[in-house]
């Protein structure tokens, strides 16, 4: 059974780099966090005010809560993942989840999908704001028709959903 790493921090950034982790249970109250090239099972990351950053993170499972503060990603993979934002922007780049929910209540959400948009599902809604699918203006909601393996539902409130193909 894998170790669980439980870590709380009051302030001060946070930075964790080259590292396997069992499951991941980080919370931070006021400062930055940093995850570079971790590999973990269940993560499960929260920050009350400062920005989120994942570099090369593959986990089993990723749950990420941000308060105030932007959460950026580049080359992120799990098996599914939810981010809940409430204040700020969601910017994911070679994003490999295949399962994904964001809900977002003021900031744009930007994703680049690993692969094809047309390997994946969409429910897509914005209340204020636009979709636009590979540079498509898709009006303030989108809906697959089609049933794809790989889902991606996004709510906003207040910003825009731009999702682009990788490939």
């Amino acid at each position: 059974q894998a170790e669980t790493s439980e870590i709380t921090m009051e302030s001060g950034d946070f930075k964790a780099e080259a590292s396997e982790l069992g499951e991941l249970v980080l919370v931070q109250k006021f400062g930055a966090v940093r995850l570079c090239d971790v590999s973990c099972g269940e993560a499960q990351i929260t920050s009350e005010s400062g920005g989120i950053r994942l570099e090369s993170v593959t986990a089993a499972s990723l749950d990420v809560k941000s308060s105030f503060g932007d959460v950026e990603g580049e080359a992120v993979s799990a098996a599914g993942g939810t981010f809940e934002l409430e204040s700020g922007a969601c910017i994911l780049r070679s994003l490999d989840i295949p399962t994904l929910s964001i809900d977002s209540d003021f900031g744009d959400v930007k994703l680049t999908l690993a692969g094809a948009v047309a390997e994946y599902m969409f429910d897509l809604d914005t209340e204020f704001g636009d979709v636009e699918i590979d540079h498509r203006d898709m009006g303030s909601a989108y809906r697959s028709l089609e049933t794809r393996e790989k889902s991606v539902v996004v709510r906003c409130d207040s910003g825009n959903i731009r999702i682009e193909s990788g490939k």
